[in-house]
């Protein structure tokens, strides 16, 4: 059997306690965002939409700090789940190693812990939950905007996330889209399935195999 090895085991209180650390962070970021000064913010703008005082202090200033500390929440989950995946290659030396895993992110590690040691985290409560944050996550790395098009294949993951205010408008090609409002929720939604997803997840990795 492929039992744990001891070195690996304890790195769940490891987990943990950082998961806990981000939650430390995010609520001076909250802080930070509830206390700010609308005056800080340039109201003579021209355009009433994206440069008023008010956009940047409700919409633009809100959704850049919560946005960077979601990615940095994500980034993490996903760093944890090589990191005990590369602890098990230097284990066990008959596993495929990670490097020849053709998938991507999170679904790297899914693959190798599948082919490996026949555990499935594909099939834990957290995970679909975890796929949309994924999908959000990806967005936000590689679209610097506050407007999603209403035909992005992330819309739908978007749309499952109570945390996140999404509003439709038309655009003058006929195509429409929507205006992304990060709530002070959705990091903390995040942190909360990551503790259950890795509480979960070791529980698997210490059932004999």
């Amino acid at each position: 059997m492929n039992k744990i090895p001891k070195h690996i085991s304890y790195n769940l209180a490891g987990t943990l306690t950082q998961l806990n650390q981000f939650e430390h962070y995010n609520k001076l970021i909250e802080k930070m965002i509830a206390s700010s000064n609308p005056n800080e913010f340039n109201k003579e703008g021209i355009d009433p939409l994206l440069s008023t005082n008010q956009y940047r202090h409700e919409i633009v200033f809100p959704l850049i700090h919560r946005k960077s500390m979601f990615v940095s929440i994500f980034s993490f989950v996903e760093r944890e789940l090589f990191l005990i995946a590369s602890l098990y290659e230097k284990s066990f030396s008959n596993f495929t190693p990670l490097e020849k895993i053709d998938d991507k992110g999170i679904d790297k590690a899914k693959t190798f812990f599948k082919e490996n040691m026949c555990i499935s985290i594909g099939k834990l409560p957290a995970w679909q939950k975890l796929k949309d944050y994924q999908s959000v996550r990806n967005f936000f790395v590689h679209n610097p905007y506050e407007a999603i098009r209403a035909d992005h294949k992330s819309v739908a993951a978007f749309q499952r996330l109570n945390s996140i205010n999404l509003t439709k408008y038309d655009l003058d090609d006929n195509t429409s889209s929507y205006s992304i409002e990060i709530t002070s929720q959705l990091c903390l939604d995040l942190l909360d399935l990551a503790h259950s997803f890795f509480n979960d997840f070791y529980e698997l990795l210490e059932k004999p195999k």
